[in-house]
């Protein structure tokens, strides 16, 4: 009974369940439980007897609607079932699966299912932790069951996709029901429509189906029953997959109307009461947006049918799947059209049914809320006539309920509410207005409601500071314009204004910033205000600043130089506490310091084969225990004592927690003991201690000790015994108890550390006392935080961060607080000052090394006493003379030195000169906000709106001549840049100059680079006027080459020799990294000129930029902060005239017709495909573009090409430098622009740029051009298939080349040079076979293939010819199989005529083709082979010298039967003419026609027997192709099927091969018959399926594998057993 199928129970003597066996996955629930819906059916109790079961009973739990089949399961095994089934439960909805649908309807192959079972169910047991290995196990399942008993694979696949659900994979499950409805189209399997039916229903409730599974069931269902009934299971299956949980689809309505349609009824009828059952449904409402559109019509004119519907509308919101913010506005307009929002505001005119559950008000909240969620613009203007309508209704609700309706955070909507009179609740905590939504709409309200609550200032001022991002210059123009918005506005700026000036060099960037980003009409809102701001003194500023101390006036030499000799990177290093010393550590060797120095360097020492990885480190009195996860050893903790260095021992205990001190924290882990030791917290650890105690946290004063301990749900401090272990009893340290004496009341203990002191002297870190170091902080009650050291120092930092320590500078006695937050560390002087912000990983601030951690500072010494004492006394005159020095041009750390020379220590005064160039930078931008106010003409202009086509439209308009990359958005960001320069030009930034374009006129980023378009201007010119242009495109090009005429970029040469082209470079200075916005900047200059950085590249360090130059003096000379790599004029226009004279001629002659008579000329000039000809001729459109018809239909209609050939003519232009392209294009234009449009474009001109880069080829019929670039899988199918045609005239099969081993591989020592190398020989010998194949016999072309063999053999005979493989191969294991080598030199050795260069242990093999033998073979070629296969080289070798290959590219001359065709030819794959005695043999052996066995031979023998191909070797008509098809389905000969991508419906029986493109599916019974090369043509990148030899040949071997019994049948299935 091994095979018996699961879900069975044994009862012990008919009464009592004793266990019930795999039920499936899910609850089972009572079967009287409600809401159990779709997914759950009746589950029944089947009982079973059998004589093997001496009276005992076998029960099956079962759904009720399929006991008969599961009676004919069981019945398989000789259980017979009696008694009356009982419903006894609830369970997931499943239809029968396998193997008990095997069982119950093909008991003949019971027992290939019950075989099965157990090597699935193996497999199942790896779905959850291996589902990809056990995909994989099932799939080769299933490929053993496809070629022994096909029938058997829906059910098996379904059994699988079961397996998958059940651990939740819903993807393979998916993928597998896919592979069940496959199998019965591949097959041609009957199909039971009840049984497909339940399926899909399972399978579609477990979320396990797509749109399109579902879509082709539908698809299914129209081909196999009555159209009647397709439309009821259909829709059948829709209401209850709904009802089950999972939303309907788009896809849905467009099937059920088709349904409709097809069977005759009322489609409209049938969608209302379809959309009657869905409506009810809960998954209705998160259905896609694409079904709310499908049905929009349907659901208003049921609506008005039926008043409840109204009501369900009005209760529904649906949800947006999609995210497209498209739903509300679809929502609405349904709501409207349908007549549901009468009820909104007359619902006393319509029955209950059709009013919202919540009345108005209750739908508006819900509407608005439905509107935010799903638009980023939550303006929806439909909305607000209703609001008008609504108001009365909602001003009675409102007072029946003493509410106001919430603040809304749209603008429009809350300001209508307002002048409405409907009441509004108060803004909450936080609240701000959308102004955006509200200013970019196409009409604004005025605002005088909103702005005349006082309730809402504070949350318009919140949303006018959220706009001020660089991006709202239209709020600001529509907040001017508005009567209620400009008060406010200057409310708001005079407020920003005040709230500008810190006393912070650091805090005064952000404001500065903010205020630097309003529009000059903004600012001269609040003048006064602003010209405040403006008249700053920095240099006030700058001195409190440098009085108030900077961080690199301390230093610890100890920490600098082990960050000098370990490297600085903070991801390079290790810091691990061992108070009073730190250790300081990277993968080679680690340092213990301290504030008497280095104490102790060793270098780590990890065996050979291992590698450091996760270090840890102790140093405990006087020893380094060094600990490491062993990848060696898995993951196993080694580690040593540095006194024992080469002893490495397993290490124990808690090694991984360590005591680590990460960057973002500080904290302090283990203390020495007196007596020896350290305690971590939790044990201690000794000199030579292999088990490691866990990590804590430790404090204490050499006496006693603590250690936090969680108490009443969270962390305090209890006494500890660091000898015993114990914690005791909750305490503290008295100088923590004692924090709060004398402060005021509510004055809370915050934190505390405690430890021995180093020493009793006084440092930069606080003062000792006791002989202990301590820190302290109190929160007061005013919110504050109090810090203080064990002297009585004490700091007060407001805000919600503690200070972490005091710091005392050199020159004051006053301590200063330090401020941490995670990364972040800030300096606060003793006026709360900020002076010094700076990261303790080191990645921003500072100018020199990392920072240790902040509890080490006691060690810290200051670096310059004298300096730092002058820094203390600096005054405002200094600082004035140091940010005047600066701009002036002055190295800030020159000015430093000659203004405060008592400066010594070169660190600090590089750090002092960084603050000095933030005060001068400041100070500049203080300037521009100044320029800015006082060009600001008041009364205030409206912002300029920038007009011109945006960025996509013009990269549209540019496909296939402009640049690739990136992405153009929907605003016209280069005509903003070409604006800018407009105004430059024009003299409007003339008061606006500056050192550097860092500070100069921001330029927007575009992928449109302006110096790349300028040099294209001729091939743009071309497309501008040319009528296969889309109109649009060509209104978009002109707008372009008018901005050009009009900067006078492509003028007169006078004109133009105002421009230069330059690529400047600068240092990448501090401002470089600060500045990332003005990276792309129009820097003004004197006398009107300007350069505009319109991008820019890091090069070697620096930055490069290339620059668009004008001076209208014609002196370009560059700002000193520049080097210049190149200048050079712009192009000149290839026509000679201004670049509107393209366009203005059009204007009047109108666009530029097509001469196809160019693109002729251009293809007989060039060798070029036609097709190729017309895209180039037609201005390259479209050709960047991905899509297959990337034609518009009206110019493909023109052109008069076919999509197939423009897409492979397509792929070859792309595979071209855009540059090369353009220059085509621009060739085309003649010296007179005129001629255009009477003899047009010059395809001479292009054809000889054409040919100085390709040499001239023989022309190619485009037919089998695009077939072979198809078939082969080459880009440059008229490059390779000229080769073959003419080999005289390709150097690729004429010339020798010179050979040499260079580095890696062998190459052409001419590396430039064509020639003859080893892809060449691969293409060609599969280009020839493929030919040889595809040409019938007789025809020209394939008449020239036996000389490309010729001129391959003469080439494979030149001695010293090298051709090496496409990949690489280990050496090492080559050596080790191949032996010692034949000949050794310099660089290389040579196995045989197998080369090995030896300058890596990863060379590319090349063969010496002259030593291969006759065969073309060598004994060392089989090691150079992939998994067994043959490389494409070593069988292009072979096959080139056998002469059945040979046999099958020469002519084989008249048919054995019948006449050639009437051009001459005749294709030898039609075996009544090539074979015609194994055609009579079949059509006798069978009793088939002559017509039905040649068919069938060329099932046997063919490698792509389509019905296309069929037909093309026979010339048969459709109707004796029909006839003879209909004749070999009716025989046992044949499986007849669909199958993907195999163009036939006739198929051999057996197993099937669904090989990849370009490679069609093959039976695997004749994939054996296309030796020698099968191997290589199913891997090699241009491989081919096809004869090898002459077809009679093939077609001979074929026939006599039948004769002698190898006919193809599907095969025996073979069970594998598991362990036992």
């Amino acid at each position: 009974m091994s095979g018996l199928p699961t879900r069975f129970a044994i009862m012990s003597d008919g009464v009592e369940l004793v266990e019930w066996a795999e039920l499936p996955a899910g609850a089972v629930l009572p079967p009287d439980a409600e809401g159990a819906g779709e997914r759950m059916v009746p589950l029944a109790a089947r009982g079973y007897r059998h004589p093997a079961l001496d009276g005992r009973v076998v029960v099956r739990l079962v759904p009720a609607d399929r006991i008969e089949g599961e009676d004919l399961a069981a019945g398989f095994l000789g259980l017979e079932g009696f008694g009356e089934p009982e419903t006894v439960a609830l369970g997931p909805r499943t239809a029968l699966g396998f193997p008990e649908w095997v069982l119950a309807y093909h008991p003949e192959d019971g027992h290939h299912a019950l075989a099965v079972v157990p090597e699935l169910e193996r497999i199942a047991r790896r779905a959850r932790s291996k589902p990809k290995a056990a995909l994989t196990a099932f799939q080769e399942l299933a490929a053993r069951l496809a070629s022994s008993a096909p029938h058997l694979l829906p059910t098996f696949y379904e059994r699988v996709a079961r397996e998958f659900l059940a651990v939740e994979n819903l993807p393979y499950a998916a993928q597998m029901f896919t592979r069940a409805r496959t199998a019965e189209a591949e097959h041609g399997l009957p199909i039971d429509e009840e049984r497909l039916d339940a399926v899909f229903l399972e399978f579609t409730l477990a979320g396990a189906l797509q749109v399109k599974t579902l879509s082709s069931y539908a698809t299914g269902l129209a081909g196999r029953v009555p159209a009647d009934e397709a439309l009821r299971r259909f829709s059948r299956l829709c209401v209850r997959r709904t009802a089950g949980g999972v939303p309907p689809s788009a896809r849905m309505a467009t099937d059920l109307r088709r349904l409709a349609k097809a069977a005759g009824v009322d489609a409209k009828a049938v969608e209302h009461d379809h959309l009657a059952e869905m409506l009810d449904l809960p998954a209705t409402a998160h259905a896609v947006g694409g079904w709310w559109k499908a049905h929009r019509r349907a659901l208003i004119s049921l609506a008005r049918e039926r008043p409840e519907v109204c009501g369900r509308l009005l209760n529904l919101f649906p949800e947006d799947v999609e995210h497209d913010g498209e739903l509300p506005a679809l929502w609405l307009g349904i709501l409207e059209e349908s007549g549901a929002t009468v009820a909104l505001c007359e619902p006393d005119g319509v029955p209950e049914a059709a009013r919202p559950e919540d009345g108005s008000v209750g739908w508006l909240k819900r509407f608005h809320e439905f509107v935010v969620k799903t638009r980023q613009d939550a303006r929806l203007s439909a909305l607000y006539p209703l609001v008008e309508r609504m108001a009365d209704r909602l001003k009675a609700e409102l007072a029946a309920t003493g509410e106001g309706l919430p603040a809304f955070q749209q603008v429009d909507l809350l300001d209508l509410l307002l002048a409405l009179g409907v009441p509004v609740a108060d803004p909450p905590r936080g609240h701000s207005l959308r102004l955006k939504d509200w200013a970019e709409a196409p009409e604004q309200r005025d605002l005088l409601a909103l702005t005349a609550d006082d309730r809402f200032r504070v949350s318009l001022h919140r949303g006018i500071g959220r706009s001020n991002t660089g991006h709202g210059a239209r709020v600001f123009q529509q907040l001017i314009a508005a009567p209620g918005g400009r008060p406010v506005l200057t409310d708001w700026m005079a407020k920003t204004a005040r709230e500008t000036v810190r006393p912070s060099l650091l805090r005064l960037a952000g404001p500065l910033e903010r205020l630097e980003r309003l529009p000059g009409e903004v600012l001269a809102l609040a003048a006064e205000e602003v010209r405040e701001v403006v008249a700053t003194d920095l240099a006030r500023i700058l001195a409190r600043n440098l009085r108030g101390g900077l961080l690199d006036e301390l230093g610890w030499p100890a920490w600098e130089e082990a960050l000098a000799r370990l490297g600085g990177r903070p991801s390079r290093l290790r810091v691990t506490d061992a108070w009073p010393h730190l250790i300081v550590a990277n993968r080679s060797q680690a340092r213990v310091i301290g504030a008497e120095g280095t104490v102790l360097v060793h270098g780590l020492r990890v065996p050979a084969e291992d590698v450091l990885d996760r270090p840890r480190f102790h140093y405990v009195d006087g020893e380094l225990l060094v600990a490491w996860s062993s990848r060696q050893r898995n993951g196993e903790w080694l580690g040593y004592w540095h006194t024992s260095a080469d002893r490495w021992q397993p290490m124990s205990g808690a090694v991984g927690d360590g005591a680590r001190m990460p960057w973002d924290q500080d904290g302090f882990y283990n203390l020495r003991l007196p007596g020896g030791g350290r305690t971590t917290g939790a044990g201690v650890l000794r000199p030579g201690d292999t088990a490691l105690p866990g990590a804590g946290r430790v404090i204490g004063d050499g006496a006693s000790y603590w250690v936090p301990r969680t108490a009443d749900g969270g962390s305090a401090w209890h006494a500890y015994d660091p000898v015993s272990g114990e914690t005791g009893r909750r305490s503290m340290p008295a100088f923590f108890t004692e924090a709060t004496r004398g402060l005021p009341e509510g004055s809370t203990f915050e934190s505390g550390i405690l430890l021995p002191a180093v020493s009793e002297a006084a440092g930069p870190g606080g003062a000792p006392v006791g002989g202990t170091d301590g820190w302290r902080v109190v929160r007061l009650p005013d919110g504050s935080y109090r810090g203080e050291d064990r002297a009585g120092n004490t700091v007060t930092t407001r805000g919600s961060l503690p200070p972490a320590g005091v710091v005392f500078l050199p020159g004051d006695d006053r301590p200063r607080a330090l401020v941490r937050d995670s990364f972040q560390l800030e300096l606060v002087d003793p006026d709360g000052v900020v002076t010094v912000s700076t990261r303790t990983d080191g990645l921003a601030g500072r100018v020199t090394a990392l920072l240790p951690p902040v509890q080490y500072w006691h060690a810290m010494r200051p670096r310059d006493p004298r300096g730092s004492a002058a820094l203390r006394r600096i005054d405002g005159e200094t600082a004035a003379a140091l940010i005047k020095a600066v701009r002036e041009g002055e190295e800030p750390a020159d000015a430093v030195r000659a203004l405060i020379p008592e400066l010594a220590h070169e660190s600090l005064i590089k750090e002092v000169g960084v603050v000095v160039r933030t005060a001068a930078n400041r100070r500049q931008t203080l300037d521009r906000i100044g320029r800015k106010l006082k060009s600001a003409a008041l009364p205030p202009q409206p912002v300029e709106k920038i007009e011109g086509p945006d960025d996509a439209a013009i990269q549209r308009a540019l496909d296939g001549i402009g640049e690739g990359g990136g992405h153009g958005g929907d605003r016209p960001v280069l005509f903003t840049l070409i604006e800018h320069m407009r105004r430059a030009r024009a003299g409007r930034y003339s008061g606006e100059q500056c050192e550097t374009h860092l500070d100069g006129i921001r330029l927007p980023y575009t992928p449109l680079r302006m110096d790349l378009l300028l040099s294209r201007h001729a091939a743009i010119a071309y497309r501008a006027v040319s009528a296969l242009t889309p109109p649009e495109d060509r209104a978009v090009l002109g707008e372009l080459l008018k901005a050009f005429g009009e900067l006078g970029m492509t003028g007169d040469a006078e004109t133009r020799s105002r421009w230069r082209l330059l690529r400047l470079r600068m240092d990448q200075t501090e401002a470089w990294k600060q500045k990332k916005s003005r990276r792309r900047a129009l820097l003004p200059l004197e006398g009107g000129a300007f350069l505009a950085f319109v991008d820019y590249a890091h090069v070697a360090g620096d930055v490069e930029f290339p620059v668009l130059f004008h001076d209208p003096e014609g002196r370009f000379e560059v700002p000193s902060a520049y080097r210049t790599v190149s200048s050079e004029p712009l192009t000149a226009p290839e026509d000679g005239s201004s670049s509107g004279a393209l366009p203005a001629e059009a204007a009047v002659r109108g666009p530029v017709p097509w001469f196809p008579e160019a693109a002729e000329e251009f293809a007989r000039l060039t060798g070029t495909t036609l097709t190729t000809a017309k895209l180039i001729i037609a201005g390259l459109p479209g050709t960047d573009r991905e899509e297959r018809n990337f034609l518009p239909a009206g110019t493909r209609t023109a052109l008069k090409v076919k999509v197939v050939e423009a897409a492979v003519a397509r792929d070859g232009l792309r595979g071209l430098d855009e540059a090369f392209r353009c220059a085509l294009v621009g060739a085309l234009l003649p010296a007179d622009p005129a001629r255009l449009w009477t003899g047009g474009p010059d395809p001479a001109a292009a054809a000889e740029l054409w040919n100085a880069r390709f040499e001239r080829r023989m022309a190619i019929p485009e037919e089998l051009a695009a077939e072979a670039a198809e078939a082969l899988r080459l880009g440059r199918a008229d490059e390779v298939l000229p080769v073959l045609f003419d080999p005289a005239s390709a150097p690729e099969l004429s010339r020798d080349l010179k050979w040499t081993v260079r580095g890696d591989r062998a190459v052409p020592e001419s590396p430039n040079e064509k020639g003859f190398v080893s892809s060449v020989l691969v293409e060609v010998v599969a280009a020839a076979a493929w030919l040889a194949h595809r040409l019938p016999a007789g025809d020209p072309l394939r008449a020239r293939l036996p000389a490309a063999l010729a001129a391959v053999r003469d080439r494979l005979a030149n001695p010293g010819l090298l051709l090496g493989l496409d990949r690489y191969v280990d050496l090492t294991a080559f050596r080790r199989a191949a032996g010692a080598p034949t000949e050794v030199r310099d660089g290389y050795e040579r196995y045989g005529a197998v080369i090995m260069a030896t300058a890596d242990d990863l060379p590319f093999p090349a063969v010496r083709t002259a030593l291969l033998d006759e065969g073309g073979q060598d004994p060392y070629l089989p090691l150079l082979r992939e998994d067994g296969v043959s490389a494409d080289l070593e069988a292009a070798l072979r096959l080139v010298r056998d002469e059945r290959f040979a046999a099958l590219l020469a002519d084989p001359g008249d048919p054995a039967a019948g006449e050639r065709d009437a051009d001459g030819t005749w294709w030898p794959q039609d075996p009544s003419r090539s074979v015609p005695g194994p055609v009579a043999e079949a059509a006798e052996k069978y009793g088939l026609s002559p017509d039905a066995a040649a068919v069938y031979l060329m099932l046997l023998a063919m490698p792509d027997p389509t019905d296309r191909n069929t037909a093309r070797w026979t010339g048969w008509k459709p109707a004796r192709l029909k006839a003879t098809r209909a004749e070999l389905a009716a025989t046992d000969l044949v499986v007849e099927a669909r199958r993907a991508r195999a163009s036939r419906s006739l198929f051999l029986p057996g197993a099937w091969n669904a090989l990849r493109a370009p490679h069609l599916p093959q039976e695997e019974w004749k994939l054996p018959l296309y030796d020698p090369a099968a191997d290589a043509a199913l891997k090699a990148s241009h491989g081919v399926i096809v004869p090898f030899e002459p077809v009679a040949d093939l077609y001979l071997r074929a026939w006599r594998r039948i004769v002698e019994g190898d006919v193809p049948r599907f095969a025996d299935l073979e069970a594998r057993r598991g362990r036992r």
